[in-house]
């Protein structure tokens, strides 16, 4: 499937100059995430994240190893030759909190040590072993997040982006191996990552959070071009994924029946995959939008500046549709 789907993409693409190395790698959704923060990364860029609970296992730094005895990690990455200031570093902080981090961590490696608010709170064993970790040298600034895996990953991936150099070539690889489900903190449950009828892997008498899903996405340069997946095509798999989601026999019969009254015929492996045509289209055109490719975009305010749309509708279309609209009262 991905095979034919990387031909498909080389012929799209080859006409526009773009040159197109096969096969495309495959990189697992957990190394996208540890690594650049995001299942759709810009790996050009390189400045990759790593965990680094090993090194502070022992810190003496309550925020390290707090954040590590809770079940949370602490990770950071490089930025080489960025020359930092004091205020950028503030900004810095903000945006971490500002995209749910309680703070950030930043230092700037000076001969053997760091210059940085919390030194004094760490061995020199500690700076030096993630100064080596993290390949840093004299001048580079180092950038840490000591919370949970997700705010982490979102908080590094966006700063690595914020704080990138213009990157060259062309980079397109596919994202596979996702969490069939993630957790539902306000309502106390499971809800499918992709959809209930992505094919599942793992053991399925086990724990669901461990299972991963038969899905899979296409990345070229950071923007995510195609996704799809390869489906359930047997009736005691989708019970499981169904009562995984809290959604019991009865249930699943009454709302689903005629797919697993379908499914017990008979049904072949199948999948597939949608392509984002206007985004290629954007990038071929080396533009930041769609807006700009697509045949009729709308404005901000979901309005079609070309046709008009929204418009009122008239009596005859609403009996029609037998709809009754009602002012809303005062």
């Amino acid at each position: 499937m991905l095979q034919l789907c990387e031909g498909l993409i080389q012929a799209f693409l080859a006409p526009g100059g773009v040159e197109v190395k096969l096969p495309f790698d495959r990189v697992p959704y957990d190394e996208a995430m540890l690594r650049y923060g995001t299942d759709r990364p810009d790996r050009r860029i390189g400045m990759e994240i790593q965990d680094l609970g090993e090194a502070f296992a022992q810190s003496e730094f309550q925020v390290f190893r707090g954040a590590l005895e809770s079940g949370g990690v602490v990770r950071g990455l490089k930025a080489a030759g960025t020359d930092l200031t004091r205020k950028r570093f503030d900004e810095l902080t903000e945006q971490a909190k500002q995209l749910g981090a309680k703070g950030l961590v930043w230092a700037v490696v000076e001969g053997e040590g760091w210059r940085s608010p919390i030194a004094k709170f760490l061995s020199a064993g500690e700076m030096n072993a993630v100064t080596q970790q993290l390949g840093a040298s004299e001048g580079d600034a180092i950038l840490i997040v000591a919370d949970t895996a997700d705010i982490a990953a979102r908080v590094l991936g966006q700063l690595r982006l914020e704080l990138a150099q213009p990157a060259d070539g062309q980079d397109l690889f596919w994202v596979v191996d996702f969490p069939m489900f993630e957790w539902n903190e306000d309502e106390s449950r499971w809800d499918a990552l992709h959809h209930p009828f992505t094919s599942p892997t793992g053991d399925l008498d086990g724990d669901p959070g461990a299972w991963r899903s038969r899905a899979y996405d296409v990345v070229w340069n950071g923007w995510e071009i195609g996704g799809g997946s390869i489906r359930i095509n047997r009736p005691d798999v989708q019970r499981k994924v169904f009562t995984a989601l809290g959604i019991g026999e009865e249930d699943a019969q009454e709302r689903f029946g005629f797919l697993l009254d379908a499914l017990k015929y008979g049904a072949p492996p199948h999948g597939g995959i949608a392509f984002g045509i206007d985004r290629i289209v954007a990038m071929l055109k080396h533009s930041d939008s769609i807006r700009e490719v697509i045949a009729f975009p709308k404005a901000a305010s979901q309005a079609d500046p070309l046709t008009g749309a929204p418009a009122p509708v008239d009596q005859e279309q609403l009996d029609e549709l037998a709809l009754k609209v009602t002012k809303p009262k005062e």
